[in-house]
């Protein structure tokens, strides 16, 4: 987890995971900028999306014994453009590595820079699926 957050943040923070003997589990980052440590509710909510996506991924990755697939509904919604890019290149790279991802959201102007940074990576592409356009019939 800790090296997604970082890259995820783009170095600006490092994660600290809680001790073994910490019944709550409660993790803390390192704010690089001010030199302070942080908790998860002196975080901004972009930041604190990004620690539990961080976890998430951590946890898919090492602990799946199958590579289940992943499903996301606006996970990236807080994030700069910066943030946003790092965090779409780590989820192209799993589907690279032949991970089902499912990325729902509602922004229309995502869909063009998923389309140029799967571009940039050799056999990944991004299928897209208008929901709003699909007849359900019952």
């Amino acid at each position: 987890a800790a090296a997604f957050f970082a890259n995820f943040t783009c170095g600006a923070y490092v994660l600290h995971r809680p001790e073994k003997k910490d019944k709550n589990l409660t993790f803390t980052c390192f704010d690089k900028q001010h030199k302070v440590y942080k908790s998860l509710n002196e975080i901004s909510t972009g930041t604190q999306t990004q620690l539990l996506l961080a976890v998430r991924l951590a946890f898919a990755t090492r602990q799946e014994k199958i590579a289940l697939p992943l499903c996301f509904d606006e996970p990236l919604a807080h994030s700069d453009g910066e943030r946003f890019t790092a965090i779409a290149r780590a989820l192209l790279q799993l589907a690279q590595e032949g991970r089902q991802i499912f990325y729902f959201t509602c922004h229309e102007q995502e869909l063009p820079l998923w389309q140029q940074l799967a571009s940039e990576m050799q056999n990944t592409s991004v299928n897209f699926v208008d929901l709003t356009k699909t007849l359900v019939q019952g």
